[in-house]
């Protein structure tokens, strides 16, 4: 997964072709061409001041280097014709692409690791990559839609992690989606892969649901009819989830290995799946004994009260189960579930898209909310320079207001 710059700056594309040379030759290189532009820019248009020195950090290392400060006398303006070309913004340190690097390296590894990481030549600060981070802004790519057959299935789980200002660990949702499963490997236990498997997230119920209900109506084609099954564990949030899915009819099916482990705990004898509802058929009567089932177990067998048939899809050979149950700990762990680690909900979502769009296979649009683009001045094409022209008015006897809009306009200085 690449994630890519919508604002396409120049300098990115002659970092990438410098990439093998070495910081002195790409500095000379650039310097070289501040020297072309010298000489064949318009000398009427614009005037030389002098030589500033400039400092950029990229990828392959520390840039420095010297370019030309021009007075254009048709905008009136101070340029560097050489930042202009390459689309470097004033008084940024820090190129595109290296911004792109921290955001891609800062979702799977701590702010200190990122800056240490970036480069041999230097390394950025906490609170530099923290800064970065804060300032961007990521909008997902999906591919096409995928061709398959067989029932579509959601997985909803959830992984607890530190937020700034709350104290303990606060709920991250998280979801797959897939349509069916490949076995890996060879001997041993038989181990699956998950087919068109899509993995979302989100810190809110309602940010999961309208990310999920995207993913489902452009990457699975669903409609009104389309019947998905939704499992996971006993949480709330999750059993109601099935009337946050609009796009199609979400079906809730409890995970057989919570419901078998809670009612084997409370039981004290093991409960295999199939043993299930007999089990639940006999402690379930109005009449039947509860006393010491503990709360998991009560939610099953009310859940069974409720809707004797809500077990039915275990028996279909479409159903594949909770096929990737504690996913979040392969994924979501490494980076999010250290206890020091503190995020904002905004950044936790935003690290959280960017290791998603590498799984899915998406792409991933940056854009700095600081850095915007840069409008770049023609040095020797468009409208040709002219010395203004002066028109003989007699202003004396006119009032002042009067007076300096008529000598604005003998001096060109009104817009036309």
């Amino acid at each position: 997964m690449a994630i890519l710059s919508p604002v396409r700056e120049d300098f990115d594309g002659f970092v990438s072709r410098m990439r093998g040379a070495s910081r002195d030759a790409a500095a000379k290189a650039l310097e070289r061409a501040d020297g072309d532009i010298y000489a064949g820019i318009d000398r009427k248009r614009f005037l030389l001041i002098r030589k500033n020195p400039r400092t950029v950090l990229t990828t392959i290392g520390v840039l420095r280097f010297v370019r030309r400060y021009y007075y254009d006398a048709m905008s009136g303006a101070y340029v560097y014709p050489l930042d202009n070309l390459l689309g470097l913004p004033k008084y940024s340190r820090y190129s595109n692409e290296l911004r792109l690097r921290v955001l891609d390296l800062a979702s799977d590894l701590t702010y200190e690791k990122t800056g240490s990481m970036l480069s041999d030549d230097f390394s950025l600060a906490k609170s530099t990559v923290w800064r970065i981070v804060s300032d961007a802004r990521i909008a997902e790519t999906m591919p096409r839609p995928f061709s398959f057959s067989g029932r579509i299935h959601v997985q909803i789980d959830e992984k607890y992690v530190g937020v700034a200002g709350k104290s303990g660990k606060r709920r991250f949702m998280t979801a797959t989606a897939f349509t069916g499963k490949a076995p890996v490997g060879w001997g041993g236990e038989p181990r699956f892969r998950l087919l068109n498997r899509t993995m979302v997230s989100s810190y809110s119920v309602a940010g999961l649901a309208k990310r999920l209900n995207e993913v489902l109506r452009g990457l699975y084609s669903v409609t009104l009819g389309t019947e998905v099954y939704l499992s996971g564990d006993l949480a709330l949030y999750i059993r109601g989830f099935p009337e946050r899915i609009t796009c199609c009819r979400a079906v809730y099916v409890p995970d057989r290995w919570h419901v078998c482990r809670f009612l084997s705990d409370s039981l004290g004898m093991p409960v295999k799946a199939k043993d299930v509802r007999s089990v639940l058929d006999s402690i379930g009567r109005e009449d039947g004994d509860l006393t010491g089932l503990g709360e998991e177990a009560m939610k099953v067998v009310k859940m069974h009260r409720r809707d004797p048939k809500i077990f039915d899809p275990w028996d279909s050979p479409e159903y594949l189960g909770c096929c990737q149950e504690g996913m979040n700990s392969h994924y979501y762990c490494p980076r999010f579930g250290k206890y020091a680690n503190r995020f904002s909900p905004a950044t936790l979502e935003k690290l959280a898209v960017v290791k998603e769009a590498r799984e899915n296979r998406w792409g991933l649009e940056f854009l700095s909310k600081g850095r915007r683009p840069v409008d770049k001045v023609c040095l020797n094409l468009g409208r040709p320079y002219e010395d203004p022209m002066r028109y003989d008015i007699d202003t004396s006897g006119l009032y002042q207001q009067n007076k300096k809009f008529f000598d604005q306009l003998r001096y060109g200085g009104l817009p036309l």
